[in-house]
């Protein structure tokens, strides 16, 4: 909405097609009936039944939170919808619950049994991050070793091998990503240089953003950037404002909206005070002039008409 009149003006600018049309009958069908499948079939009595079999011969857990952990979430719907429950599709399904999950979560850890397990999973290649782990396995380690880091370090893995790795920002990595974003055609504007880099990181370093555009030798594309890197002020916000609406451009865009609230208070007062219309007042003098227009027309009618 920033650069774009919509979402449909957006693609058609990237050309993109959109998703698929769908008529009010089919949304409304897909709303009632538990959603497709990622490949687009429909859900069904049978289908839920013959996917939670599936599920059991591959020897995956069919319990609820086994299949939420799984993404299967799709199917807790539909056997809730179709089946009229995940027990009840279970059980026609012939699956009993397999019980050394359950044990398993019964069954206190042992200090043997947590070490075992983060070292099986070290082997599998899954993540050991404090987040990345089941819930049973963070809370049981740090009840019998006092911390999660602990009980790795019991289990023989090292911190780096579940730490995430830190990006250690300089000046030199700073003006390597920020010249790569140039080349790639990135605008060069915060909010789009905040999904590459920190912003806090060029800040401690070069100050502020425009400096370390300077630095990296983008001089002139900071040039080019929408806005210069100036700030707002009020005769800039009136002179803005007033080129917009020359140009029939009479909405707020976000930053131009927060930056009216701040200086003038409120939509209202930027425009009284850059003798500006709203678009409220733009249409209510569209439509006078079109019932204008339209009175004249049948005026015209009748007088040819009598003639």
């Amino acid at each position: 909405m920033l650069h774009f009149h919509g979402l449909s003006d957006a693609r058609h600018a990237a050309a993109v097609a959109g998703p698929p049309r769908t008529t009010p009958l089919e949304q409304k069908r897909g709303r009632r009936t538990g959603n497709l499948d990622r490949e687009g079939k429909v859900w069904s009595r049978a289908r839920v039944i013959s996917e939670l079999r599936r599920l059991d011969r591959e020897e995956q857990h069919t319990a609820l939170t086994d299949l939420i952990e799984a993404g299967q979430i799709a199917l807790v719907r539909a056997a809730s919808e179709y089946v009229g429950g995940l027990s009840r599709a279970r059980t026609l399904a012939g699956i009993k619950l397999s019980s050394g999950r359950t044990k398993a979560h019964k069954t206190p850890h042992t200090e043997e049994s947590i070490i075992r397990e983060i070292r099986g999973r070290q082997r599998l290649g899954q993540p050991l991050g404090p987040t990345q782990v089941p819930q049973h396995l963070y809370s049981a380690a740090r009840y019998r070793f006092g911390s999660w880091p602990a009980a790795i370090s019991a289990a023989g893995v090292t911190p780096k091998e579940f730490r995430p790795k830190l990006v250690k920002y300089t000046r030199k990595k700073i003006i390597d990503v920020l010249r790569d974003a140039a080349s790639s055609g990135v605008d060069l504007t915060r909010d789009s240089l905040a999904r590459l880099i920190s912003i806090d990181a060029v800040r401690r370093e070069f100050g502020t953003l425009a400096d370390a555009l300077v630095a990296a030798g983008l001089r002139e594309q900071l040039a080019e950037r929408r806005h210069g890197a100036k700030l707002w002020d009020r005769e800039r916000l009136i002179k803005t404002l007033q080129d917009r609406a020359a140009r029939g451009e009479h909405t707020f865009t976000p930053g131009l909206f927060r930056a009216v609230q701040l200086h003038f208070g409120g939509a209202r007062e930027a425009r009284r005070v850059a003798g500006v219309p709203s678009p409220v007042d733009v249409r209510m003098a569209q439509r006078r002039e079109a019932k204008k227009a339209q009175k004249v027309a049948e005026r015209t009618r009748r007088r040819r008409r009598f003639e």
